[in-house]
């Protein structure tokens, strides 16, 4: 007998329900084991100015019982750290509090990729396939229980994503803006992601046609800006400077470009840094020491463009795979990682191949992927970079997961809600029924 839609919406509503509750309590049960934990390399950024701005100090970077120590910094964005801050001002300096609070976000994560996939391949069973994974990657889950902007970051760009959708497939321009609302947010705090816009309107010409889309890049443009205008007019002000993002774009460059006996590093702390090197950079204040690492990451590229080379195919394969570090066996939880990432990459091929993506979908992607290895590559980086694309691919992955099964002949217990046209957000795609 033929299920309809009206018994599959419950079974829908109940799986995903389960899903965001297994996501919300892995991550609190991470959370809660690291309570009391050292803070460790960045974290100690974020907790620092946070709780400076918290106290009422400003946004400084250093130890906040320690004036001499303060100072102005842009070497972290502020959208994230005022989130933390406010979770200090209203509960205390206790990182385990904004920790469950991240936690929280990153389960409504799974809400989104369930939204976002359900726009892409209108099925019901892709949306939960993907949720499901993005509940149980270990990476996502551990990276929750830190004090990082990346969950933070990797929820508005899921949102920004989402909402774009809404309006390419709505045509409401209400959905536009919100989205370049958020990417504004999303980029206060990894100005990197602000050309995601672009990309999003790009990919979206073969359906709104090429008018529209440049009409909706200006508006996200302009969107973006203002959102992230008082940011850049405070730096202008303190350091006297335009710092349209970070001080930290020369650094990234000049870490990444092995300024260490060849190596790429992490940052000054790293072991093989001269102290003498050290204190010079520092003594430079942010702007200077971030102008001069620029040049000199461009003396060591030019020195050496096949050293650069060899050093950046490395650094994919820091990226994508969490391997090919520098005088490092790979461990064994960084193999898994890289045998799982294989795997996903492996089926989100198959999920465009097979399964009949929205094309704009399609075309997001690709450019995406070309972008996110453009601005990650050439810098200093780490697996835990990718891992906002990787929450949009395992849409893909599961879709392709799905497809494989199907052709296999092989049934899967979500097959009672496929095609439920009541499982998604609501908004109906033109042509969504003879997408190519």
């Amino acid at each position: 007998m033929r299920v309809t839609p009206q018994v599959k919406r419950p079974l829908v509503s109940r799986l995903l329900t389960a899903i965001f509750l297994l996501a919300l309590a892995a991550r609190l049960i991470v959370v809660v084991a690291e309570r009391g934990t050292a803070l460790v390399g960045d974290e100690n950024v974020f907790d620092q100015i946070a709780s400076n701005v918290a106290s009422g100090q400003g946004y400084l970077l250093g130890a906040s019982d320690t004036d001499r120590d303060r100072h102005p910094t842009a070497i972290r964005g502020p959208s994230y750290v005022l989130l933390l801050a406010a979770c200090y001002r209203l509960f205390g300096h206790h990182p385990t509090l904004p920790l469950i609070l991240q936690a929280l976000l990153d389960a409504l994560s799974v809400l989104l990729v369930y939204q976002i996939a359900f726009r892409w391949f209108r099925q019901s069973k892709v949306g939960l396939v993907a949720a499901g994974l993005y509940a149980v990657y270990p990476p996502f889950i551990l990276m929750a229980a830190s004090l990082l902007n990346e969950t933070f970051a990797q929820f508005a760009l899921l949102s920004t994503v989402s909402l774009f959708f809404a309006y390419v497939n709505g045509g409401r321009s209400r959905y536009l803006v919100m989205s370049g609302v958020v990417l504004g947010l999303c980029a206060l705090s990894k100005p990197q992601f602000a050309p995601v816009g672009l990309l999003l309107c790009a990919s979206a010409v073969p359906r709104i046609g090429l008018a529209r889309a440049v009409r909706s890049a200006a508006v996200t443009i302009a969107v973006v800006g203002l959102v992230m205008s008082p940011w850049i007019i405070r730096n202008a002000l303190v350091f006297r400077a335009f710092v349209p993002g970070l001080n930290w774009s020369g650094l990234g460059l000049w870490f990444g470009a092995g300024p260490v006996e060849g190596r790429a590093i992490a940052s000054l702390g790293d072991p093989g840094v001269p102290d003498s090197l050290r204190r010079f950079v520092n003594s430079l204040g942010e702007v200077g020491a971030d102008r001069w690492a620029l040049q000199e990451a461009r003396h060591l590229i030019v020195a050496d463009p096949a050293h650069y080379v060899q050093l950046s195919a490395k650094k994919f394969f820091r990226l994508w795979f969490n391997v090919g570090f520098d005088g490092k066996r790979p461990s064994r939880a960084s193999m898994m990682v890289a045998l799982f990432n294989s795997l996903v990459i492996v089926l989100a091929f198959v999920g465009a191949r097979l399964a009949r993506p929205d094309s704009v979908s399609s075309w997001f992607m690709a450019l995406l992927a070309l972008f996110w290895t453009a601005v990650y590559v050439p810098f200093v980086t780490t697996v835990r970079y990718a891992l906002p694309y990787y929450a949009l691919l395992f849409i893909f992955s599961a879709a392709g997961a799905l497809a494989l099964a199907k052709q296999l002949g092989l049934r899967t217990a979500l097959d009672e809600t496929a095609a439920d046209p009541g499982a998604g957000d609501g908004t109906q795609t033109p042509g969504s029924q003879a997408m190519p």
